[in-house]
């Protein structure tokens, strides 16, 4: 139910990972019902329905964060989403996962070929992207309303799309098909970006993920890494002046469409306070998994994390929206700024806690994890912005007005050598941008 898998690839963990505890059956009138929060709105505690009363005059409840819906026929969301039943939607995945480079956007010649026959038996679906691609809105599905009952789809809909054409960018490049290999890529990055608009934390991080593989691509196309075992391009590649500023112009589009931190934080409220309704509703086994169920019974908590009483309840959930607010009030400072402040807000609940025993379920199920996916968020702006560094330095452009890295506040440093040009970052877990520059 929280985010606590680390990866430092841009692959994805599956989303059947990332959604843990999700799935179920059909959701009923009773769970919908819920998403109007009453027994927190009529609460005895003063304290939580002041919380409550704060975050509905905000519209951030499950329901105040269900915006309207354009016409399925017209959104390329809905479109790709219904083009795939569920089997074809987790076959999709799985494959494309397995097609997916770990690392760089590097292919040997058996993966290569398994990625052709991949895009030439696939096609049925690909042309139902192409027509998602063209439809005249776009708007996921987000079932805030059903909480964690509620099948996340879209999570799947975007790492298919996304993959899809980013994997057919591999054998254009392989054909020396620049342009065509861009404007995948662009499709692609498209896709990334929309997902990370979306208000759930597991969204945003997908989003980085999927970008990441994106920018793998910009990697391959910028030319320094050119003829390395696996690279699609030559020894001897150099990028267009052109290619160069339509993949800057890309980069600088997402920085451009770049989401908040509040968002994901707001959402994921929204849907916490869903599942505290549910169990009081005694649906708390419908929101754990086997594996939270096991390990809740090796701590010793699951028995009285399943019996627990209304107030009991009511002050773990006021404790967890107290700390959610924390978050979300400071969210619009840099991450480095912040960090030891999430921190404060998030130990009271770390084992040993003062809120470890006294809100054992926002300590165990709701907020483990969520210092990492904040700094993750940090960390996928600092990589874009590092990109645009080194694509329009490599370019001779005007560089972005990006001088610190907003994941750990380290000033970024621009290195020149004779045939590449790196971008410092400053943070260790992540590859720094490399460029050729341009002659």
């Amino acid at each position: 139910m929280c985010v606590s898998a680390k990866t430092n690839s841009f692959l994805l963990l599956t989303p059947l990972l990332l959604v843990a505890g999700c799935a179920g059956d059909d959701p009923t009138v009773a769970i919908r019902d819920m998403a109007a929060l009453p027994a927190a709105s009529a609460t005895g505690s003063t304290a939580l329905r002041g919380e409550v009363d704060r975050i509905e005059q905000a519209g951030h409840t499950p329901l105040g964060l269900m915006p309207p819906l354009p016409d399925p026929g017209d959104n390329g969301a809905a479109i790709f989403s219904n083009a795939m039943g569920d089997a074809l939607r987790k076959q999709m995945v799985t494959k494309l996962l397995a097609l997916t480079p770990k690392e760089r956007f590097e292919f040997d010649i058996v993966q290569l070929e398994k990625v052709r026959k991949a895009m030439q038996t696939g096609w049925s679906i690909r042309q139902q992207l192409d027509k998602a691609d063209a439809a005249p809105a776009f708007a996921f599905q987000v079932a805030y309303d059903l909480g964690f009952f509620g099948k996340m789809r879209f999570l799947d809909d975007a790492a298919v799309a996304c993959r899809l054409h980013a994997l057919a960018a591999a054998p254009a490049l392989a054909n020396g098909e620049i342009e065509t290999a861009l404007d995948e890529l662009e499709l692609a990055m498209r896709w990334a970006d929309r997902l990370a608009q979306v208000k759930r934390v597991e969204a945003r991080l997908l989003a980085a993920q999927l970008r990441g593989m994106c920018l793998s691509i910009v990697e391959s196309m910028a030319g320094a890494e050119a003829g390395r075992p696996g690279s699609l391009l030559p020894p001897r590649f150099t990028p267009q002046l052109a290619d160069t500023e339509r993949m800057y112009a890309l980069v600088r589009r997402s920085l451009a469409d770049w989401p908040d931190d509040a968002g994901p934080l707001i959402g994921d409220r929204a849907v916490v306070m869903h599942s505290y309704e549910a169990i009081r509703q005694g649906m708390f086994d419908r929101l754990v998994t086997v594996a939270e169920r096991a390990q809740l019974q090796r701590l010793g908590r699951l028995d009285r994390m399943t019996r627990m009483p209304p107030a009991e309840i009511d002050a773990d959930e006021l404790a967890y929206l107290e700390a959610m607010a924390k978050l979300i009030a400071m969210a619009g400072r840099p991450h480095y700024e912040r960090a030891s402040a999430v921190q404060e807000a998030l130990a009271p609940f770390e084992p040993g806690g003062a809120n470890a025993d006294r809100a054992p379920l926002a300590a165990q199920l709701f907020l483990p994890g969520l210092g990492y996916a904040v700094r993750e968020m940090a960390r996928d702006r600092a990589v874009c912005e590092g990109w645009a560094i080194a694509l329009a330095a490599a370019g001779g452009l005007d560089l972005p007005p990006f001088k610190v890295n907003p994941a750990t506040g380290v000033e970024y440093e621009v290195e020149r050598t004779p045939d590449r040009l790196i971008v410092r970052l400053g943070d260790d877990e992540v590859r720094d941008p490399v460029v050729k520059p341009l002659p």
